[in-house]
């Protein structure tokens, strides 16, 4: 009997860190399934449309994905997001900017970009390694301050390139 994608994770993949668990995210418990299920973005060369179609045939709970800049795709994407009844966590990956004052700002009109869609949380790939430890930590008190300001919740992955 042919399983969707989900279905095969759950099965082979449990416990083996495949799947993002979410029990603190204000996602509805589940009883019958415990564990929920995201795929990334990251990696796809799909549409948006394609992508939020595959992702619910295949029987995902959610996505994660970045926002695109432009302010009408933006809003036409957020709403298919909402109709599509995926859970959503947004991606926000730093900007380039060499200048700390610029690169806040910069991250900061990120923050405010994913946060229209409501996600369930944002996950910032947050400051960058020409930065001092310092200066890092400015960038992730500041948006963690803004962040708290919009209402949303924002956490920090470490990932190459960043400090």
């Amino acid at each position: 009997m042919p399983i969707n994608r989900r279905e095969f994770i759950r099965q082979s993949s449990l416990g083996l860190g495949t799947a993002m668990v979410l029990p603190a995210f204000s996602l509805p418990p589940d009883p019958a399934n415990p564990v929920t299920f995201f795929m990334p973005q990251w990696g796809t060369r799909l549409s948006y449309i394609d992508f939020l179609e595959n992702v619910k045939k295949e029987g995902f709970d959610g996505i994660e994905m970045s926002l695109p800049k432009d302010d009408a795709e933006r809003k036409d994407v957020i709403g298919k997001i909402k109709a599509s009844g995926l859970a959503y966590v947004a991606i926000i990956h730093q900007p380039k900017e060499l200048d700390l004052k610029k690169h806040i700002e910069e991250a900061k009109g990120y923050v405010k970009m994913m946060a229209e869609a409501e996600p369930l949380f944002i996950n910032s790939h947050t400051g960058k390694d020409f930065f001092s430890f310092a200066h890092n930590q400015e960038i992730i008190q500041t948006l963690n301050e803004y962040a708290k300001s919009l209402g949303v919740k924002l956490i920090h992955e470490t990932h190459r390139g960043r400090f």
